[in-house]
């Protein structure tokens, strides 16, 4: 994970995350920025994955890899049995058929992530499609990318930074349905070096290559080469964008907000895990998790507080109800009689 160095007030930190969730919101998540995403996306599905040499079942069709256009229906965040979070962006998308395919894109730590991801890519297709509307052949496909920090536990080594799952018939070795495609991007600080090398050998392709860079870089020079080459447009962009946010200072506050936040959160799990395999019980894990984002929660709430942040904000930041939040403003006075 980068850390913000914060250099002079007002610009740009020299080493950063752009992963983390309140910096990768501000690229994607908004309206106005809706070139950004749709251009991530596009990159991320046009390296080859393989799936195009797969034959296909009868009826079956290639999963979209290009879109003309991306909606945004909802961006939350997520949370994993590891301590670690994640920004989720669940997302329409119009290919150049015009046919439609629903999209969700996470961001994650690459523990037990198969599984999950098939789990999540089945709920979003079940959430778009139903028994009655397929029979009828309306079919509302789905795609899954995953943006891991890290790789893939396969025993089947590979080069490829970008793998996908797909259904496949294990008679026919055909692709047997068209309903749901997972990707998952192995997004590795410590590979990023060679991802010039791997797209002049095929492997990546320009668009992919700048946009991982990019998101991997740290805020490094080497961030913006692909990407400058690619694209000086949305380099251009991009560094607006990455200016205005670290010129406010309450952006700053909430990222290093969520950057001690997701300390914390690593730090509470190996607590509760020691605790839970100290008392050989699954339970004491779930237990010591509680206790620790409880504790977490209310140090953050009270350090919102103190610099007088509006609600809506802290009740959107700790995910916690107006109540809650009550409840925490009558501990602060206590403990802050003078403020």
């Amino acid at each position: 994970m980068g850390t913000c160095n914060e250099g002079n007030v007002g610009s740009v930190p020299d080493k950063f995350d752009r992963l983390m969730e309140p910096l990768f919101t501000e690229y994607f998540a908004r309206p106005e920025n809706g070139d950004l995403l749709l251009s991530l996306i596009n990159a991320l599905l046009s390296t080859d994955t393989g799936l195009s040499r797969l034959p296909l079942a009868p009826g079956v069709e290639r999963p979209k890899t290009k879109f003309k256009r991306i909606t945004v229906i909802d961006v939350s965040s997520t949370r994993s049995l590891d301590g670690g979070k994640g920004t989720r962006f669940e997302l329409s998308g119009t290919a150049e058929d015009d046919s439609e395919v629903y999209i969700d894109l996470q961001t994650c730590k690459p523990s037990y992530i198969e599984n999950r991801a098939e789990i999540c890519s089945s709920l979003m297709m079940s959430k778009y499609n139903s028994i009655r509307t397929i029979d009828k052949g309306i079919v509302r496909p789905t795609i899954s990318i995953w943006l891991l920090e890290g790789s893939l536990s396969r025993r089947i080594k590979s080069e490829k930074v970008i793998r996908a799952n797909v259904v496949i018939d294990r008679d026919t070795c055909e692709i047997a349905s068209d309903l749901k495609t997972v990707y998952f991007v192995q997004m590795q600080k410590d590979k990023q070096h060679e991802y010039h090398d791997l797209r002049l050998r095929g492997i990546l392709t320009l668009e992919a290559e700048a946009w991982l860079r990019f998101l991997l870089s740290d805020g490094s020079a080497d961030g913006w080469k692909a990407m400058d080459e690619k694209s000086p447009e949305i380099a251009q962009k991009l560094r607006q964008i990455e200016s205005k946010f670290w010129g406010d200072d309450l952006n700053r506050y909430v990222y290093n907000l969520a950057e001690d936040n997701e300390i914390q959160w690593q730090q509470n799990y190996k607590y509760a895990y020691r605790k839970g395999f100290s008392n050989g019980k699954k339970q004491g894990i779930m237990q010591g998790d509680e206790e620790g984002a409880e504790r977490i929660t209310f140090e953050v709430v009270q350090r919102m507080i103190g610099k007088e942040l509006p609600d809506d904000f802290i009740l959107e930041m700790a995910n916690i109800t107006p109540k809650q939040l009550q409840e925490y403003k009558n501990e602060y006075k206590l403990d802050h009689p003078e403020a």
